[in-house]
């Protein structure tokens, strides 16, 4: 993932927001099909719907456009793609949570999107997607040339290299600024196996306490950034409700509070991502704990506890581990849930 940087050209910035507009209005207009089948349905037994899928809703997309969006050739076929399949996507996890199928906490019927509360990205499959020799320049379909804060030298390196391949590229507006993801296929690099065998006690005080069979035991800090910033969010939180919406000051504390979110989210990312990659890299066997972290949150009375669990973000630890192990031809191992990993670990 890259951070780009909002162009300058006026036109090329109104082609972006028009392509996060275009995703919304496909998805609202796919949403609304489905529903009116339904109330069809109830009405008519017999009623023929369209299938809840990709192909399916497209095709009726594709010949409805023109009277449904009459601006629609202003934007990549990417967009319109985008969010239909987000609500394919929507409508199956409230099928399976339903009938069972989906673990975790049931999804409801999807809901219209505003432009207020929608995540603001589209995703490309086709056309132009590349990082160029400059190693400062993305170039996307339609949207054509950005530029990035950051250099892409990683990925354009193997792509000229010819040990990757881009699938696709996904533009987004997170916090006001402009990211593009590239998912990729990627030559895997085996590295030497590792050796030994480790346990590892996840918490909140102490992120990880890893000990293995060479009779080492190591912590690693919990950064918890949400904990770290509460004196700086509460101070910009104020700032914004005392000044008038709209406005420069309102504006400037807005960023400041966007900047305290950011710095959190990344600091999360990079603390679960060295642990993992450390733990793959070093060890062949892995034991970790199966934690019912939704259980965590809900036994503990008090909302700081809540707010510390949510704070470590438990979760991504295993399923980045899995699949770094998985690269390496290993796996890790799960302890019980009512292992007393906790109490005995020391």
């Amino acid at each position: 993932e890259f951070e780009g940087e909002w162009p300058g050209d006026p036109d090329q910035a109104a082609r972006i927001r028009s392509h996060f507009g275009a995703r919304r209005k496909a998805y609202n207009w796919a949403l609304g099909q489905v529903k009116a089948d339904m109330d069809a349905r109830k009405a008519d037994p017999g009623h023929v719907a369209v299938p809840w899928n990709l192909y399916a809703l497209r095709k009726r997309w594709n010949a409805e456009k023109a009277v449904v969006a009459p601006w629609w050739a202003e934007n990549s076929k990417e967009a319109y793609s985008t969010g239909i399949a987000d609500l394919c996507t929507a409508l199956k996890n409230w099928s399976d949570s339903r009938t069972g199928r989906r673990k975790g906490r049931n999804a409801g019927f999807p809901r219209f999107r505003s432009r207020r509360t929608d995540q603001a990205r589209v995703r490309f499959t086709t056309g132009p997607m590349r990082a160029e020799p400059d190693r400062r320049t993305i170039t996307l379909p339609v949207v054509e040339s950005l530029r990035s804060k950051e250099s892409t030298r990683r990925l354009e390196r193997l792509v000229a290299l010819g040990k990757a391949r881009i699938l696709n590229a996904t533009l987004r507006e997170r916090w006001g600024r402009l990211f593009v993801s590239f998912g990729c296929i990627v030559e895997q690099q085996r590295s030497a196996p590792a050796r030994g065998r480790a346990g590892v006690d996840l918490g909140l005080r102490t992120l990880a306490t890893i000990a293995d069979t060479d009779g080492n035991i190591r912590k690693i800090l919990n950064p918890a950034p949400l904990r770290a910033t509460l004196t700086g969010r509460r101070r910009a939180g104020r700032q914004m409700s005392r000044r008038i919406p709209g406005s420069r000051g309102y504006g400037a504390a807005k960023a400041k509070l966007a900047a305290l979110d950011r710095r959190c989210v990344h600091l999360r990312k990079q603390a679960s991502h060295q642990l993992t990659t450390m733990l793959a890299e070093t060890y062949r066997e892995v034991v970790i704990e199966d934690l019912d972290l939704a259980a965590m949150n809900r036994s503990m009375g008090r909302r700081a506890f809540r707010r510390s669990a949510s704070d470590a973000a438990l979760g991504r630890i295993r399923p980045q581990l899995t699949y770094k192990m998985q690269w390496r031809g290993t796996a890790p191992a799960v302890a019980d849930r009512w292992f007393a990993s906790s109490k005995i670990h020391h």
